[in-house]
């Protein structure tokens, strides 16, 4: 698994780098509105416009932040996958991630259910926020997607076994993770959450780092 998934960072490294390459010619091209625009305000606009595209073409670099190349370009390849089912990414790194409790191709498992999950509980355009942050002694994971509102004693049956033996869209997976979690000490929580508006369903991965 390891040899894949860094074949996927280093599809995520050469797409940084390439954008790196043209950096310049961005700039200049910026520079160059001023004699293409005939106002000030028609000015501003352009630049703001062309700053957007550019944002949005290297808005996968600061995966290189989490430090973990194998995590990183797992997470990069599962992003690119929504978008090429012309969903909608939003994330944020904060910290780094180290060793943790549990294996990494167990994280890389559970970070693809839950991914999955969020997708597919979605008909269309899936929306996606993933958030990671490192604390202290311990490494959250938060993933959400826009859903109904869901009682929690019926989130709580999503991780039972029974419960997804019967069809349901969360499968086996779930009740897998829910495994992992009480093998390595982590923990998942589930809940609702407003966001734009709209209840949005987060699943909270907490896991400890390694040699606490």
């Amino acid at each position: 698994m390891a040899k894949g998934e860094n074949g996927k960072y280093d599809d995520l490294l050469l797409s940084i780098r390439m954008k790196e390459h043209n950096f310049k010619n961005h700039i200049a091209a910026l520079f160059a509105l001023s004699y293409t625009t005939k106002s000030y305000d028609e000015l501003v606009f352009a630049q703001r416009e062309y700053y957007g595209k550019i944002k949005e073409e290297n808005k996968y670099v600061k995966l290189l932040y989490l430090g973990d190349s194998i995590v990183a370009g797992y997470l990069y390849e599962k992003f690119c996958d929504v978008e090429r089912k012309n969903g909608h990414v939003e994330y944020d790194i904060r910290g780094q991630f180290s060793t943790s409790e549990v294996p990494d191709y167990h994280l890389i498992e559970m970070l693809g259910i839950l991914i999955d999950n969020s997708v597919e509980a979605q008909d269309e355009r899936p929306q996606l926020k993933f958030f990671f942050e490192e604390r202290d002694n311990t490494l959250i994971f938060k993933i959400l997607n826009p859903y109904p509102y869901i009682k929690y004693e019926e989130m709580n049956t999503w991780f039972d076994l029974e419960h997804s033996s019967k069809g349901a869209k969360h499968g086996l997976g779930l009740y897998y993770v829910k495994q992992i979690c009480q093998k390595y000490r982590a923990n998942i929580i589930c809940r609702n959450v407003e966001c734009q508006g709209k209840n949005w369903i987060e699943m909270n991965l907490e896991i400890e780092k390694a040699n606490r």
